[in-house]
C-alpha cells in the first residue's frame, strides 16, 4: 500500500463507507491527508449519516463542507417526527457550508418537502450549482429567477404547482443546460415547451412524465413537436402522456427534425394513444438504439416493433408491464437485432411462451457459439415458469458467458435443474449500463403517487413520520419487503426507480456494487 501514489489510494478508499473512511485516519500521516481529500461527496442515508445528531451534521458539514461536491439528503429524518420548519432548516442550513457543492438530491424525504424560499438560500450559496433533483410538490417555482447560470441538470418531480413563468427563467437563464426532467407539470403548456426547446439548445435528455389515467396536462402533441428542435438531443421520455401519437412521432422523424441524428433512445411508456404505425417511424432515426415500451397494451404493436427491429440497431429493448406485442413478432424482433443486449419482458406473459423461448435460446446461442456474430444477450423476467422449461447450451459458464442469460426479478427462488438457461445471479450482479435507468425516470414518479394524498392537503407537522410515504417505500423501510409475492427492494431495482447522482444507488443493495452497476 505504501507504494501507491496518492491518486490510485485516494480512488481506493472511495470505496470504503464514509464512517469506515474517517476511521482509519490515524493510520499514518499519508493516509490521513487523503482520505481528508476524499471526502467530496456527503449522502446521508448510504455513507450513512442519517443517525447522525443535528449537531454531528453541523460538524461535519463545517470540517468538510467547503470540499463537497455532491450531497444527498434523501431519507434525512423520514422516521423522525421532526418539524417541517426544523428539517428545512437543516437542509438549507448545512448546505451554506458547501459553496462548492456541485450536485444536490432532495427527492424522497416522506412529508418533509422544501419551498421556493429554501431553494432561494441554497441557490445563493452555492453559485456554482450544476445538478438539482427535488420533490417540487411545494415549490411554485418563482425560486428560479435566482437560479444559478451554471446549471445544466434540472429533474422536479411532481411539479403540479410550476408554472409557465417558472420555466421561462430557467430558460433564460439556464442556457448551458443539457438534462430536464418534469413530472405531474399540470400548469405548464405548449408556449413553455416551445421556450425551452428554441433557448436550451444544449439539452441532451428529456424526461415529461404524466399519469396515463389523468388528463390535466395541458401540453398537447403540438407542443410536444417543439422538442424535435433540439439538435443534441440524445435520451427522449415522454410517458404516460395523451399527446404522444403516431401523428407526432411521424412529424419528428422527418428529415427537417434537428434531433434526427442525434436521438439513441426514447421511452414512451404508457402511452396509450400510440398504435404499431407510430413505433414504425422510430425505424427513420438512424442513431436510436435503446426504446422503452413498457405497459403500451391498448393498441397492438407488433407489426411496427418487427419494423423497427428490421434496421438492426436495437440494442435495450423493454417490452415490460403488458405491452402489447404477440410471441412471435418478440421472437422475430430479436432474430433482427444482432446488436441486441437487453430484453426485458417482465410481467408480460402474452409475449413469451414456452416455444418461444427455447426457439429464442437455440438460435441466439447459435449465433454466439457458433457464428461468433453476436454477443450475450441478458433476459429480464418474472415468468420462471416458462423459462425453467428451456434447456441451457453446451457452455461452461466458467470459461465463457452464457449467450442467452436468463435473469429472474421474482424474490421466489427458481428450481433450478442442471442444465437450465436461468442464471443463478441476481439482477444486481448484471455488468455496468444494463438497467437502462435513463429510459425509466418516470417510475419514480409513479412510486411516489403511491403516496396518501390526503397527507398533502397542507403543510401536517405532527403525523406519523411514515404516514406520507407509499405502502411498498414503507415496507421496504421498517423491513417488511414482502408483499403478495413481491419483492418491494428488488422490484424498485429492476424499475431504475433509485437512480441518482453520479450513478449511485443509494437506496438497496450495498452502495458499493449500485455505484458499479451505473457508474
Amino acid at each position: 500500500m505504501s507504494d501507491l501514489t496518492e491518486s490510485m489510494l485516494r480512488r481506493l478508499l472511495s470505496f470504503v463507507p464514509l464512517k469506515d473512511r474517517l476511521a482509519v485516519t490515524t493510520v499514518n500521516k499519508q493516509w490521513h491527508d487523503v482520505i481528508e481529500q476524499s471526502v467530496v461527496t456527503a449522502s446521508l442515508y448510504s455513507d450513512p449519516l442519517i443517525d447522525s445528531t443535528d449537531d454531528q451534521l453541523k460538524l461535519f458539514f463545517n470540517k468538510y463542507g467547503a470540499q463537497l461536491k455532491y450531497a444527498n439528503f434523501d431519507m434525512f429524518r423520514i422516521d423522525q417526527a421532526v418539524s417541517q420548519w426544523n428539517w428545512r432548516q437543516m437542509v438549507t442550513g448545512l448546505s451554506r457550508f458547501c459553496p462548492n457543492l456541485l450536485s444536490l438530491d432532495v427527492i424522497f424525504c416522506s412529508r418533509h418537502k422544501l419551498r421556493d424560499k429554501d431553494l432561494i438560500d441554497v441557490f445563493s450559496a452555492c453559485l456554482s450549482l450544476r445538478e438539482l433533483r427535488i420533490d417540487a410538490q411545494f415549490v411554485t417555482g418563482h425560486c428560479f429567477a435566482h437560479v444559478p447560470a451554471t446549471l445544466q441538470r434540472l429533474e422536479l418531480d411532481k411539479c403540479a404547482r410550476i408554472t409557465n413563468s417558472s420555466l421561462f427563467c430557467v430558460a433564460n437563464r439556464c442556457r448551458s443546460l443539457k438534462t430536464l426532467h418534469l413530472s405531474q407539470f399540470e400548469n405548464v403548456s405548449n408556449k413553455a415547451i416551445e421556450e425551452v426547446s428554441k433557448k436550451c439548445l444544449s439539452l441532451e435528455e428529456v424526461s415529461l412524465i404524466g399519469f396515463p389515467t389523468i388528463d390535466d396536462i395541458k401540453i398537447s402533441t403540438n407542443g410536444l413537436l417543439h422538442l424535435s428542435q433540439l439538435p443534441k438531443l440524445r435520451t427522449l421520455c415522454l410517458e404516460g402522456l395523451g399527446g404522444v401519437t403516431d401523428r407526432l412521432l411521424l412529424a419528428m422523424a422527418r428529415e427537417g427534425s434537428a434531433m434526427m441524428h442525434s436521438l439513441e433512445g426514447i421511452s414512451l411508456a404508457f402511452c396509450f394513444n400510440l398504435s404499431s404505425a407510430g413505433v414504425a417511424h422510430l425505424a427513420a432515426f438512424p442513431r436510436l438504439k435503446f426504446l422503452n415500451l413498457d405497459g403500451v397494451r391498448r393498441r397492438e404493436l407488433s407489426e411496427g416493433i418487427v419494423t423497427l427491429a428490421a434496421k438492426g440497431r436495437l440494442e435495450k429493448l423493454l417490452l415490460a408491464e403488458r405491452t402489447s406485442v404477440s410471441a412471435e413478432a418478440l421472437l422475430s424482433a430479436v432474430k433482427t437485432s444482432p446488436k441486441l443486449r437487453l430484453l426485458d419482458v417482465c410481467n408480460n406473459p402474452e409475449a413469451t411462451n414456452w416455444a418461444t423461448a427455447r426457439e429464442l435460446v437455440t438460435f441466439w446461442s447459435k449465433k454466439v457459439l457458433v457464428d461468433g456474430t453476436r454477443r450475450p444477450l441478458v433476459v429480464l423476467t418474472d415468468e420462471a415458469i416458462t423459462w425453467t422449461q428451456v434447456d441451457a447450451p453446451n457452455c461452461n459458464p466458467y470459461i465463457r458467458p452464457m449467450p442467452v442469460q436468463v435473469v429472474n426479478i421474482d424474490p421466489e427462488p427458481v428450481p433450478h435443474k442442471r442444465k437450465s438457461v436461468f442464471s443463478r445471479d441476481s439482477a444486481l450482479q448484471l455488468p455496468s449500463g444494463f438497467m437502462a435507468p435513463e429510459l425509466r425516470r418516470g417510475n419514480r414518479y409513479r412510486l411516489m403517487c403511491g403516496v396518501d394524498p390526503n397527507v398533502y392537503l397542507g403543510d401536517q407537522e405532527n403525523i406519523d413520520p411514515l404516514a406520507g410515504m407509499s405502502k411498498d417505500m414503507r415496507q421496504m423501510l421498517m423491513g417488511d419487503a414482502w408483499d403478495d409475492g413481491a419483492n418491494v427492494a428488488g422490484m424498485f431495482f429492476k424499475n431504475g426507480y433509485f437512480h441518482g447522482s453520479n450513478g449511485q444507488m443509494n437506496y438497496i443493495g450495498d452502495a458499493q456494487e449500485m455505484d458499479e452497476l451505473f457508474g
